[in-house]
């Protein structure tokens, strides 16, 4: 009995030790599970796109834009992963990509850890333009051939770089310069012997924005100012002269496009209703660049903007800011002078019609990964049908395709 005894002790000790070294793997097995879903989830939230300033290729069979390769710092208590993410942008560093327009073969054409950003097609297709620096907007242009990744640095002059426009002709890239006092400057370089000429050195005002070329390569158009108030100036290649297009100091312009015929300009004004009042009011309008005439197109006491002509001059686009998060995308086509489209769309950064002027390229924010934070992203939109789909079918997921309630 006292032997039978003993063995049962002995059984039960080795069954704890079993029990223990079977409790101590399972709690392995978890950590380790653990570690990693940690890694794992972490990188599914990297791995959210983020995707601005995109341009079509002349043949509207691809899309450049800046991407932006995102790391960030987080809280490591494990309970923040069921809810909004709590973690901080650590780095901010653009790349230049580049997808077909149904989506496919996305490529990363720049990976250098420095920013690069503003990348515009040539007219020909064959060269993209853009800025690279150590900050976003901050060192030189740069030039390269498409198919043949070779940068070359064509300014040669580290400053803070605007955005970059290439005239229609493609000889001159159109450009914005401040040496970081707050002052900016309008260039153009020419490409034939890359001699830079300032076109608006009168200009030297700390507000300067929305710069675009006439269709004939002829022109600038920008806005300047001492913000609220500034004006619409146009700008010669050939002699610099400088004309002031708008007169009307009390009202704010922004938004500018040139209409593909060369004979109107877009923007969108905006001015108070009374000087104490906090409110303001907004059209948006089409400048005849021979007469200087006005037509209001659409008016609204919600912020009007994004302006955009279709390639063939028929539709003029533009975002109806409404109440808070309910932007609305409106279409108006000026031959038969009716609002064609109007539908709820979400928070836009830029409107760009393809080519063939059936779609739009629309950057658009929405948080695919569900971690609290929304991103721009890209999307086409079929103006026919309404259709606005995700344009970054390469991610590991992405967003859904959006049915829009177009009139």
């Amino acid at each position: 009995m006292l032997l039978e005894a003993q063995n049962a002790m002995t059984s039960i000790k080795h069954s704890k030790r079993r029990g223990c070294v079977v409790g101590l793997g399972g709690i392995c097995c978890i950590c380790i599970l653990l570690i990693i879903y940690n890694y794992a989830f972490h990188n599914y939230l990297l791995l959210e796109p983020y995707d601005t300033m995109p341009y079509w290729s002349p043949d509207g069979q691809r899309v450049v834009f800046a991407c932006l390769r995102r790391e960030r710092a987080r809280d490591q208590r494990f309970d923040i992963h069921f809810g909004p993410y709590e973690g901080y942008d650590q780095f901010k560093l653009k790349e230049i990509c580049v997808v077909d327009s149904n989506g496919r073969n996305r490529l990363q054409l720049t990976d250098n850890h420095i920013s690069d950003d503003f990348p515009v097609w040539s007219p020909d297709g064959r060269q993209i333009a853009y800025v690279s620096g150590p900050k976003r907007g901050q060192g030189d242009i740069y030039l390269t051939e498409v198919d043949a990744w070779h940068p070359v640095n064509v300014t040669q002059n580290p400053a803070h770089y605007g955005l970059i426009h290439w005239s229609p002709s493609g000889e001159y890239l159109a450009f914005t310069k401040s040496k970081g006092d707050g002052l900016h400057r309008l260039f153009v370089l020419r490409l034939r012997d890359g001699e830079v000429i300032p076109l608006a050195p009168s200009q030297q005002v700390g507000y300067f924005r929305d710069l675009v070329w006439s269709p004939d390569s002829e022109f600038v158009a920008f806005i300047a100012g001492d913000y609220p108030d500034n004006e619409v100036y146009t700008v010669s290649i050939l002699d610099t002269k400088i004309e002031s297009i708008t007169h009307n100091s009390s009202r704010r312009y922004t938004d500018l496009a040139w209409s593909p015929d060369g004979q109107y300009i877009s923007y969108v004004a905006s001015w108070k209703e009374y000087s104490f009042s906090t409110s303001y009011h907004y059209q948006v309008c089409m400048l005849n660049v021979d007469t200087h005439s006005e037509t209001v197109i659409a008016e609204s006491v919600w912020p009007l903007g994004k302006t955009a002509w279709s390639s063939d001059g028929r539709f003029l686009s533009y975002m109806d800011g409404g109440p808070v998060g309910r932007q609305s995308l409106h279409i108006r086509d000026l031959v038969e002078g009716s609002l064609v489209v109007s539908s709820k769309i979400g928070n836009v950064l830029s409107l760009n019609w393809m080519p063939d002027s059936h779609q739009l390229l629309v950057n658009r924010f929405d948080d695919w990964n569900h971690d609290g934070h929304t991103e721009p992203k890209l999307w086409l939109l079929d103006i026919e049908t309404g259709r606005l789909t995700p344009l970054s079918g390469w991610f590991p997921w992405q967003g859904r395709e959006v049915q829009l309630d177009f009139n």
